[in-house]
Order: structure tokens, then C-alpha cells, then sequence
């Protein structure tokens, strides 16, 4: 099933635009600004909102994220089904497993994701989301590695705090997923369908 990207930080902002606090320098009379004190010329104005921002894509097509930024799906229905947010990663040569099986593409990145399924959705359709395979790598002469599964990856232990391949509705997770990714990885895409995904810069080892 085709699942549909959106960005939810500009809907995040609004929220805090609308909220009930208001902006203390707004109807100040002991501000700067100069009054009249006559009913028929005192005139009052209302700020204006600012319009949502426009999600911004990369040359790739994904919704460009950044660590710590919520991103998420919608159901056919258009019900938030699961939001998710990388909350740090890690790169290093060595993820603190046996070492049986060295890394293929150069160093691992160790993602950390924060996962929250939306109520009375049904969350069968997403199952899997976040398997290692739906994740690339892009370096920085623009070329996407999309072998980062590799058997090393396995043997790292942040692998048994993996997120679940099934979710139930209503629900918050955490977890890990650890890719194999070339030295000079500049940024990580998520695609868990051919159709819409993401994608977050990092810094170059």
C-alpha cells in the first residue's frame, strides 16, 4: 500500500501560533508607539499568521528532515497512522559486537528513532516500516549505497533494541536500526515504500 509523507513541524508551528498565549507587546500601552486617545481615530490591528511552511524536498525527492524533527504517515483515510522521529545518530567503526564480521561499506551508523502509532488506526499496513532495507546512504559525491544491511549490522547488539516489525495503535516505541554506510556518508533516506520518503544530513566522517 502507497503511504503518503508528510511534514509535521509547520502543522507544530501553527499550533503555537494559535495557542492561548498572546504576544505581550501586542495592545502595550506603555509601548513606543503613539495614540489617540479620541474613540472615532483609535484604530486596533491583528497580527497576521504566517503561512505554513513548505516542506522542503532534496534533489532525491524526499521530505528533508532534521534530527530531532517529527516526520510521519497518514492511512487512506487520512488519520495520522505513525509518527516518528530520529532522535540521534551515532557513527563509529565499531558497534561493540564479536567483530566476526567486519563492515563492508566502512563505518556504521547507529540510528535512534522515536515511534508513536495514532489511535483506532489500523496499524497491519505498516508493518515491517523500519526494516534496515527501506535505508540508504548518500555520499558526498551524490551516490546512493543502498547495501547497508549487511551481515555486520546483525551482529551489532543495538540490533536486539531494534523497533518492532508490528505496531499496535495507540502505542510509543523506541529503538535502534544500525546500517553499514560508506566513511563519507553525508546523509541517510528512508523510504519504506517506492513511493514517498525522507531523509536527514549528517556530518561527513
Amino acid at each position: 500500500m502507497r503511504l503518503r509523507a508528510f511534514a509535521i513541524a509547520p502543522a507544530l508551528l501553527l499550533l503555537a501560533a494559535c495557542g492561548g498565549e498572546s504576544d505581550p507587546n501586542l495592545g502595550d500601552s506603555s509601548s513606543d508607539q503613539t495614540t489617540t486617545t479620541t474613540a472615532s481615530s483609535r484604530t486596533q490591528s491583528s497580527p497576521k499568521a504566517a503561512p505554513p511552511a513548505t516542506p522542503t524536498t532534496s534533489v532525491r525527492g524526499h521530505l528533508i528532515k532534521k534530527v530531532g524533527e517529527v516526520g510521519g504517515v497518514r492511512d487512506h483515510l487520512g488519520a495520522h497512522a505513525v509518527d516518528f522521529t530520529l532522535t540521534d545518530v551515532e557513527l563509529t567503526t565499531d558497534c561493540g559486537g564479536s567483530g566476526r564480521y567486519p563492515n563492508e561499506n566502512g563505518q556504521f551508523a547507529i540510528l535512534s528513532f522515536d515511534v508513536t502509532t495514532g489511535i483506532n488506526v489500523d496499524t497491519s499496513q505498516f508493518g515491517n516500516m523500519f526494516n534496515p532495507n527501506t535505508f540508504s546512504a548518500v555520499t558526498a559525491d551524490n551516490r546512493t549505497v543502498t547495501n547497508v544491511a549487511t551481515t555486520a549490522t546483525y551482529d551489532c547488539p543495538q540490533t536486539d533494541e531494534a523497533i518492532p516489525d508490528r505496531f499496535a495503535a495507540g502505542s510509543n516505541y523506541s529503538g535502534h536500526v544500525v546500517l553499514d554506510v560508506p566513511m563519507n556518508t553525508t546523509a541517510i533516506t528512508f523510504m519504506p515504500d517506492s513511493n514517498s520518503g525522507w531523509e536527514w544530513a549528517i556530518p561527513a566522517s
